[in-house]
Formats: C-alpha cells, structure tokens, sequence
C-alpha cells in the first residue's frame, strides 16, 4: 500500500511539474524573456523532470527511469561495436555487465597518431546508473578524437550497486575491473580513467585504494583513514584476491571527473543546506549562492542521506570522512596519475562550492599534480554526459576531447 501511496505522489509531482514549466515557458515567450540560465524549454523541462524524480522517488525509480531514457541512445549503436565483458570475469559479487565499447572499424583512423582505452564509471548516486547509459556521449568522443587521428576505445564498467552490495563492494569491483584492464593492455600507459558523480567519487577513491596497498609495505601517516576501511571490509569475498593485484599497480595516464561526488561529511554542500528549503526566499546571503544552485540543478539536497542509508552499511557517521568514501579528506593527492587530471563541473550545480574546494586542496596538498578545473557557466551536474541533451553532450566534448588528446599525444 505504502509502494502505491508513493508512486501516485511521484506520478502527481511529475505531471504537476510539466504544468508549471507550460505555465512559465508560455510566461517568458509573452514576456519574451529568456530562461535564467539561458536553457531551452527542452532542457528547462528535462531537468525539472530529473529534479522531481530525484526528490520524490526512491532508487528503484531511478533504476527505472534510467533504463528507459536508455533508448534514446540506441541511435549510437550502428555506429558501435559494443562486446560485452561479463560479471564473471570478476571475483567481486554484484559485478554487473561491463562493455568494451569502439568504433565500428570503417570509422576508426586508418594509421592512428595514438590509441588508449578510456575506462569510464557511471554516476547514479551509488544505487542507480548504467554502463551503457553514456553512449551518446561515448560516441561524441569516439567520433572526435578519431577526426584527430586517435583511436579510442571504451571500457563502461558495472561496478555493484548498493543497497544490495554496500561499501566498499564498488570499490573492490571497480579496482578488480582496472586491475583486469591493465592485464588486458600490458600496462596503464594508454589507459585513461574517468567517472561522473558517484563514479567520479570511484575513480579517485580506487586511485587511492590502490596507492595505499602499493606502499603499505612501507610506514604512511596519512592513510590511518585507508587503513580502517581496509580492515572493515577484510569480511568481502573479493578482497584477497583485489589486495594481491593491487601490488602491481600502475597509475593511468590521466583522469578526469565530471561533477565528482566528493564529500558526503558535515562540510558538504548537502549538510548546510539540509535544513533549508531550495525554493527558499529568506535564505541567509551566506548560503545563497548555493541553496540556488540546489534550486536549478536536479540533485536532492538529501543525497548525502541516501549514501548514508544505502551506501555505508555501518550507518556510522564518521565514515562519511573516511577518504574512501569522501576523497576531498585525501591528505595527498601525488602517485595516482602519471601526466594530469581533468576535474569538470557544472556552474549552476550543488556540489560546486565542494568540487571547487577539493580542487584547491589537490592544488596545495600536491604541487607536482598537474589538475585542471573547468566550471561550465549556468549548467547543471554532470552537463556534459546527459545524452538525452546532445547540446550539452556537444559543449562538454569542447573541454574533454582537447584533454584526451593532450595526455595521449604529448
């Protein structure tokens, strides 16, 4: 009963959504006035529609909801040779389907000038998302760096989803995957790592995982955080065999985070804002800025409340400060690329004052780490992987195919 009493309350908020954006899109052409932040009706209407579904609904109507706007992508498959790489290759239960995506070969470069893989981890708040729900986005790359010359291939991994595998089953699954790529390609020297919110939280919290297992034969002050979770999760199935390649462990070429979840602690954007409303007038002049951000981007102020529930099992508090969990509270960033990483984030998104302060702290606690940080005026989270808005797809390529190009040919 409780399962119907929700649903019509989501069904009712999205069809109340469509009402009020008819009402102020037909508001702005009589008064022939532009959107705020310079969106079509399209976009306004997309990202209010995510944005109720993200308030209202529970994970399984993501799960849903991201199954269906999958279609819309299946344009891009004539274009793309997509092998799967099943869930038993891996040790780590709730190892999903993961795909090798290319080119089909009549579009590859003949006589390529560089060629790398570019193994990408979906966003979806730890508990949604799919491997294949980028493709878009994927063939925008392909399609580009091959233009230049560059053959790329894409490596979507299905790492396990909470709640039915909880912290750090993602993690092992993901560090098993890298780990797999790396045997595959006889080394990281053209591998490339990148991950969109939860998945752009996963790449950096792997990274680390893995550094930390390669010195920990060796005294290091700064990993007392690493070590506690290492020993926490000594009771998963997949960790001996995850801490025995993890010695071997070769950083990749470069990494790059779209919009990357990385702090769900009491200094997050999430915690400051949870007790006030987003559609808020009297908000304090302090948090304005943000609480605004939470009123046009489509995350829910309450997501550091999900990943506590359904992501850390223990429901302890402190481990939203483990760095494997929030990696802004990594004491040291050096290691865990070889030439650079990429960090990009949308303007108008809620989690930018907590990406712009992982950004300085990478630039202070690291100097050798080369990080370069793009903020997208008046755009939402993760802009530039949304393939249902192929403009916005088309505006973050600008920014992420130049990267790609640079660390694989310089």
């Amino acid at each position: 009963m409780n399962g119907v009493i929700h649903r019509a309350r989501l069904y009712t908020a999205l069809v109340g959504h469509s009402f009020q954006w008819s009402a102020n899109t037909a508001y702005r052409v009589v008064k022939r006035e532009e959107h705020p932040m310079g969106w079509t009706a399209y976009q306004d209407w997309s990202i209010g529609f995510m944005r109720t579904l993200f308030q209202i609904g529970g994970y399984n109507h993501w799960r849903n909801s991201i199954k269906f706007m999958m279609h819309m992508g299946n344009y891009c498959d004539k274009h793309m040779v997509i092998t799967p790489v099943p869930p038993s290759t891996f040790q780590q239960p709730g190892c999903r389907n993961s795909w090798m995506i290319s080119l089909k070969p009549e579009q590859q470069p003949p006589n390529p000038k560089a060629s790398f893989v570019l193994m990408y981890l979906h966003g979806g708040a730890f508990v949604a998302g799919d491997p294949l729900m980028y493709k878009p986005a994927y063939l925008t790359w392909m399609q580009q760096l091959a233009a230049h010359g560059i053959h790329m291939r894409v490596f979507a991994v299905g790492y396990p989803l909470a709640p039915e595998h909880t912290f750090p089953a993602a993690l092992h699954g993901v560090t098993e995957a890298y780990q797999w790529l790396v045997q595959e390609l006889g080394g990281s020297d053209n591998i490339i790592i990148a991950g969109d919110s939860a998945g752009g939280n996963l790449t950096l919290a792997t990274l680390a995982y893995m550094r930390h297992h390669l010195r920990s034969s060796s005294s290091n002050a700064s990993s007392n955080n690493l070590v506690a979770a290492d020993a926490e999760s000594s009771a998963q199935p997949a960790v001996q065999s995850t801490a025995s390649v993890v010695g071997t462990f070769h950083p990749p070429r470069a990494a790059i985070l779209i919009s990357p979840a990385v702090d769900f602690s009491s200094s997050s954007v999430f915690t400051k804002n949870s007790f006030s409303t987003s559609h808020s007038p009297d908000i304090s002049s302090s948090d304005s800025n943000t609480s605004s951000n939470f009123k046009w981007d489509y995350i829910s102020v309450h997501e550091n409340v999900d990943v506590t529930q359904l992501y850390i099992s223990s429901h302890n508090p402190r481990e939203l400060s483990d760095p494997l969990v929030s990696p802004t509270y990594l004491e040291d960033f050096s290691g865990l690329v070889q030439n650079g990483m990429l960090v990009v984030a949308g303007g108008c998104e809620a989690m930018t004052p907590d990406i712009r302060t992982f950004v300085d702290k990478v630039r202070t606690a690291s100097l050798e780490v080369a990080i370069n940080y793009h903020e997208e005026p008046n755009e939402p989270h993760c802009y530039c992987v949304l393939g249902s808005m192929h403009h916005l797809v088309v505006k973050g390529a600008k920014v992420l195919v130049p990267f790609m190009e640079k660390m694989m040919t310089e």
